[in-house]
């Protein structure tokens, strides 16, 4: 399972790669960087739709209380 620090840590790794003088060996580096990086990504925007919906449930709850309140 990915998580970000680990993403994070195969990115520095990727980077500080030497530079070989192969096309094939450099192509691979930029292959293998954009999938960590896209990896990275997609686990971000999974963290933000899940706190987005965490708070969206959380001023429901906060919403459906003030109503019960009211009208009871």
């Amino acid at each position: 399972m990915d998580n970000s620090t680990n993403l994070l840590a195969a990115l520095r790794r990727v980077r500080s790669f030497p530079s070989y003088s192969s096309f094939m060996a450099g192509h691979e580096r930029q292959r293998i960087k954009r999938e960590l990086q896209k990896r990275l990504l997609r686990l971000r925007r999974q963290r933000q739709v899940q706190q987005h919906s965490n708070f969206v449930t959380k001023q429901q709850q906060i919403a459906s209380g003030i109503f019960q309140h009211i009208f009871h």
